[in-house]
């Protein structure tokens, strides 16, 4: 087997194992960043990567304040069984009471909406939730990963953010894409010509 198999097999190996992870917390948003703009956020919890029925889930909603409004209690929706909220405007921080759940799949946890100020400087922004704890069968307080989703203004966006639109842990899956386009096509090409000359 040559360097360039063996690349390629290293390669799919590195794509495949990019798309079977997933972390414990999703963040999604719903809205562009414009003055005087609603976005809603919506958090989900995968089960599957938990593995335990999730108790309590708590943490810290990070966002600037120069560009959002101030988030208040009221300005959360709990999802599906998810109740109790406990949240402080001030620090963002929160807990949520959760429920006895068999599932393995994605759970929408909560949508948050967040309101932008006028006259928005900033062409992108990044809002993220960290400091993720859960509490579940177990009894045993276990540190999640942080979480973020990325907002911009549409009117600043550049070529390289359409062709390129991925960002965190998705670009991981989007380059190795790349990669292993380019090494099929140079493998297949150098094979031809190698069949050419027989």
């Amino acid at each position: 087997m040559n360097i360039k198999k063996v690349l390629i097999l290293f390669l799919v190996f590195i794509f495949f194992s990019s798309c079977c992870y997933a972390n414990e917390i999703a963040l999604n948003a719903t809205g562009e960043l414009k003055d005087n703009s609603d976005v809603t956020i919506k958090i989900g919890i995968n089960l599957g990567e938990i593995e335990e029925n999730v108790y309590f889930l708590q943490g810290q909603l990070e966002y600037d304040t120069n560009i959002f409004e101030k988030i208040m209690s009221e300005d959360i929706e709990l999802l599906n069984s998810w109740h109790d909220l406990v949240f402080n405007p001030e620090n963002g921080k929160f807990v949520i009471e959760g429920m006895d759940s068999s599932e393995s799949n994605l759970q929408d946890v909560m949508n948050i909406k967040l309101k932008t100020k006028n006259k928005l400087t900033n062409d992108s922004t990044t809002i993220k939730l960290k400091d993720l704890k859960e509490v579940g069968e177990s009894q045993i307080e276990k540190e999640l990963e942080d979480a973020t989703v990325t907002l911009r203004k549409p009117a600043t966006e550049n070529f390289a953010n359409k062709i390129l639109p991925f960002t965190g842990n998705n670009s991981i899956i989007f380059y190795a894409i790349i990669i292993i386009i380019i090494g099929l096509v140079a493998f297949f090409i150098k094979k031809r010509k190698t069949n050419k000359k027989s």
